[in-house]
């Protein structure tokens, strides 16, 4: 099973059982991010207002509060979703989870800016490490394996997959053409981006890891899943 990370797409999932590909949305969790980046632009800027860059202070109890409810809601919604992630590799008999990771090429080449502070703000790393030790505990492995390159590279052409840093002269066989898909050049075949990333982190750890399915399986459109809320209140400081 393979995992691609993002931002409006927090984990897509693929897999070579010929099952549907998994979108688990992360929609709300950059909604949590944008909330609390407006809140404390505020607070920010009324305690600084007037002073020089070395005069007053930085930080309020309001603020603090603030920093740890956000903490909070994206810890639980990490923890939701990587239980969530687990559940799918024991129900389709799953026993290797290779994860995509390599935060900083992909910041630099794949991200729009206004995207950029979002995915910062997001611990994948300690996504990574809730999934790890959830799917250990029920004789799962998961690999982190660097991912540069598998969003460019067409998956249903085989294109080389280079790794960020060495020279190399692979022409790719398509491009992303929108935000959703990725186009094959010369045809009308589109495949949903994240899920040609995806299979790309699998492709490039194990080659053959898909050989015997067929190309229908790979084209299916992916399924959403969200990740419900819990009943906290609103995000907002107390006084």
């Amino acid at each position: 099973m393979g995992i691609d990370l993002g931002v409006d797409n927090l984990a897509t999932i693929v897999d070579n059982t010929g099952l549907k590909p998994l979108l688990i949305k992360g929609t709300r969790l950059k909604s949590i991010n944008q909330y609390y980046n407006k809140l404390k632009a505020k607070y920010t800027s009324i305690i600084r207002n007037g002073k020089g860059p070395k005069e007053g202070v930085f930080n309020t109890n309001r603020m603090i509060s603030l920093d740890r409810k956000r903490n909070n809601r994206v810890m639980d919604f990490l923890h939701k979703a990587s239980t969530k992630v687990v559940e799918i590799a024991i129900v389709r008999n799953i026993d290797t989870i290779i994860i995509g990771r390599n935060v900083g090429w992909k910041l630099e080449v794949d991200m729009q800016k206004a995207n950029k502070q979002t995915f910062i703000q997001i611990p994948y790393s300690t996504f990574i490490q809730m999934i790890r030790y959830k799917a250990e505990r029920k004789g799962v492995q998961v690999i982190d394996r660097e991912e540069s390159y598998t969003s460019k590279s067409s998956f249903l052409n085989h294109d080389h997959i280079p790794t960020f840093g060495e020279e190399h002269q692979t022409i790719f066989s398509g491009y992303r053409s929108t935000r959703a898909f990725y186009k094959i050049k010369g045809s009308k075949v589109l495949i949903h981006a994240d899920v040609n990333g995806a299979f790309n982190i699998v492709r490039k750890h194990v080659k053959n890891a898909f050989e015997g399915l067929e190309r229908k399986h790979f084209l299916q459109a992916p399924q959403k899943i969200i990740i419900m809320k819990n009943s906290h209140a609103k995000l907002k400081a107390s006084a």
